[in-house]
């Protein structure tokens, strides 16, 4: 499958924020903000699907299903007070 970067371009880094997460799973504060956040790859799978009919059952139209996309993101800064805010609540967890 071709890269959605052959069809799509990518023009700027993005800003990303950060949020504890609060009662109820809502946002409570930002803890960790970033605004030079690069794309580094993209992934897209998905399910083709066809719709057959006429004589010889020809293919009348293909359509894809269950798109996936991931986007791996990369900071060209990068510091130790980020990291633990990353890290931080995924070692509390265990």
């Amino acid at each position: 499958m071709a890269s959605i970067l052959d069809k799509y371009g990518i023009k700027e880094v993005f800003d990303f924020t950060m949020y504890e997460i609060g009662e109820g799973g809502k946002p409570v504060r930002p803890v960790l903000f970033s605004d030079s956040l690069k794309v580094s790859t993209t992934e897209v799978t998905a399910e083709t699907n066809e719709a057959r009919g006429g004589k010889g059952n020809a293919i009348l139209l293909t359509w894809d299903s269950n798109k996936d996309i991931t986007v791996d993101i990369e900071d060209a800064l990068f510091s130790a007070k980020s990291m633990a805010k990353i890290i931080g609540p995924l070692l509390k967890n265990q």
